[in-house]
């Protein structure tokens, strides 16, 4: 039963990337910068192949940030990654020192 949780985490995240993915020509193309930039048909309201944008990123289309947005999302995503970094170094110091002044192993209850 523990398996389950992460085994179906790593399966939805495949399923996702596949799904998206397989929008490239039709939904999507690689952008200047290269992000994706969706493709919207000539009513403004849909994508190439007909299926209907959601608000949010049709709010993004028409403001011309979609790129930027992208950029930005990114920039976070490094930002939140080095200070996992970070803090995991200061935890591994931390342990490693319990771990010489106690003699044993640090374990959380």
């Amino acid at each position: 039963m523990r398996f389950i949780a992460p085994v179906l985490g790593w399966l939805i995240f495949l399923g996702t990337g596949v799904q998206f993915l397989a929008g490239y020509g039709t939904r999507w193309e690689f952008g200047p910068y290269g992000f994706p930039v969706s493709l919207v048909a000539s009513d403004g309201c849909h994508y190439l192949d007909g299926v209907a944008i959601d608000p949010i990123t049709l709010a993004l289309i028409r403001s011309g940030h979609e790129q930027d947005v992208g950029l930005a999302l990114l920039v976070l995503l490094v930002i939140v990654v080095l200070w996992l970094c970070v803090e995991l170094c200061k935890f591994h110091r931390l342990r490693a020192e319990y771990h010489e002044v106690f003699g044993r192993d640090f374990k959380p209850s």
